[in-house]
């Protein structure tokens, strides 16, 4: 009896700590730009991203805004490396089926090809257009950056654009996508 008496003790301690851990968490990004709750306590659970009220993000907003009637985009600040700061995306959903979902968005990198990402950087969204953009500054010589924009279509965000920097001295942008 007594094991099982220690063991329940244990879980409630843990249950008790993880609840102080996420009630910390989640009033930082929901005072910033009213992130609804359930999107900012999901992300602090299961996001793998820096604190937000931490030195290196204290600074960058969250995102929050329509992408449809039913639909909120919600992108909260994730990660800063060098001079980027990588947002998680995630769509909110208050139609019929309802729910949060992660975003994911095209990439591309020279070294490795076409990608999925969870994390953008740098972004900007237009409500007004629905346009995501985004712009990664680079830091080795062989890769110096790039920039995209992904339209809202009916349910997830389509590449429209996405140009690299090859190399830092040239200054010149290439486009991969579209294919030219």
């Amino acid at each position: 009896m007594r094991a099982d008496g220690d063991r329940f003790r244990g879980v409630c301690r843990l249950v008790a700590v993880l609840s102080v851990a996420l009630a910390g968490l989640v009033p930082v990004f929901a005072a910033a730009a009213e992130v609804p709750p359930r999107v900012a306590t999901l992300h602090a659970t299961i996001s793998g991203c820096e604190a937000g009220d931490g030195p290196s993000l204290a600074k960058s907003e969250p995102i929050v805004a329509g992408v449809s009637e039913t639909a909120t985009l919600v992108a909260l600040p994730c990660l800063r490396t060098g001079a980027n700061v990588l947002y998680r995306l995630y769509i909110l959903e208050s139609g019929e089926i309802g729910g949060i979902h992660p975003v994911y968005v095209a990439t591309y990198s020279p070294r490795f090809g076409w990608m999925g990402a969870d994390t953008v950087a740098n972004i900007r969204y237009d409500a007004n257009r629905k346009r995501l953009a985004s712009v990664y500054k680079g830091r080795r010589e062989d890769d110096c950056g790039a920039n995209a924009e992904w339209i809202w279509k009916d349910y997830a965000f389509a590449l429209e654009t996405y140009a690299i920097k090859r190399h830092c001295k040239s200054g010149r942008w290439t486009t991969v996508f579209p294919i030219r």
